[in-house]
């Protein structure tokens, strides 16, 4: 969390909790956009999945807005293992005219801050080995690979807080 983002000042930028009734066409939008990086259904999981996930108890979902306009999303989940508490972030896409600029970057610090307030200590998350640019940005922000081979589709990164 030690690179500081700049953006035009006459761009308002806002991160709000997401909201089922206005955020859901978005959000599903850019995991069509990704299926095999954003889609548990593309993982085979069953119809609906995804979109369950985006509202699912201990679920935590925001939405990055820039003029008043959806640009992105980040997904965490927090669960207890072994008496103390860790999260994972499931779910995280930036509309393509908005990448490379920093809010990717901007939303994972915020998932970051949030899972400190809930006293998570240690985050994972798993990234489609084709995906090079999540993997570089994760690994920017001090996420180290668990697991890395070429056999597996995914990769898993960790990250204590």
């Amino acid at each position: 969390m030690n690179k500081k983002c700049t953006f035009e000042a006459a761009e308002p930028i806002h991160i709000k909790p997401y909201d089922e009734s206005k955020d859901t066409t978005f959000v599903m939008s850019i995991i069509n956009e990704h299926p095999k990086f954003l889609s548990y259904e593309f993982a085979g999981k069953p119809p609906g999945t995804t979109e369950k996930y985006l509202t699912q108890k201990n679920h935590y979902t925001f939405m990055l807005y820039k003029n008043d306009k959806p640009i992105g999303f980040i997904n965490f989940f927090i669960k207890e293992k072994n008496n103390y508490k860790v999260g994972s972030i499931d779910l995280f896409g930036i509309d393509n005219n908005n990448q490379k600029k920093g809010y990717g970057l901007l939303l994972v610090e915020y998932a970051l801050k949030k899972l400190k307030e809930f006293d998570v200590s240690e985050v994972s998350l798993i990234v489609n080995k084709e995906n090079k640019k999540a993997q570089k940005l994760y690994e920017k922000i001090g996420f180290v690979a668990n697991s890395k081979s070429d056999s597996l589709r995914v990769w898993n990164y960790i990250k204590k807080i």
